[in-house]
């Protein structure tokens, strides 16, 4: 669609690389890069969670485990051994959703609502599931609707709403549009 007159196609910012983008919490992002950066961390999320079960019980993980619930010790197995990733991840997914955040105009500390409420409900659901502490039902469903009223405010936010035109505090528009003055 061609630009607005007081809106001229410039030069894109160079492309960083992959490992770069994932580190460095400099910079703005595209919808898209987001998109593509959050599905690649979350199917390393996924591989490091198999493998630390291995590692953990000697066996790979099975449907069944999922079907006999959250009593079952497979299952409680496969809580555990989701905590490396979490640990690992946990900055790249910071610098991933700053990028966004900066696109929008944002600070990157946004970033930790979402993460600082994705981390309550897995940590409680994990000590729950381990028979840790008893769960207070309200309190635990409040915590956790919030979370997940927090993480679809952020889903919609960083995923349908465009960047700011032009520079930003934060860098260059990534789409490489700059405004004109008027």
């Amino acid at each position: 669609a061609p630009l607005p007159p007081h809106l001229t196609q410039g030069e894109k910012p160079p492309t960083r690389p992959f490992w770069q983008y994932l580190f460095a919490i400099n910079g703005r992002s595209t919808r898209l890069a987001f998109a593509l950066s959050t599905i690649a961390l979350s199917l390393i999320s996924i591989l490091i969670t198999i493998v630390s079960f291995k590692l953990l019980t000697g066996d790979f993980p099975t449907w069944t485990m999922f079907q006999q619930g959250k009593d079952s010790p497979e299952f409680q197995n496969w809580m555990v051994s989701a905590l490396p990733a979490w640990g690992l991840l946990a900055w790249p997914y910071f610098a991933v959703y700053g990028k966004r955040l900066h696109d929008r105009g944002r600070s990157t500390y946004w970033a930790l609502l979402p993460m600082v409420a994705g981390i309550y409900t897995s940590a409680a659901m994990l000590l729950f599931y381990l028979q840790i502490v008893e769960p207070n039902a309200i309190i635990h469903m409040s915590f956790t609707i919030l979370s997940y009223i927090i993480a679809f405010w952020f889903f919609i936010e960083l995923m349908f709403f465009k960047g700011t035109i032009g520079p930003n505090q934060y860098g260059p528009d990534p789409l490489g549009v700059i405004k004109q003055p008027t």
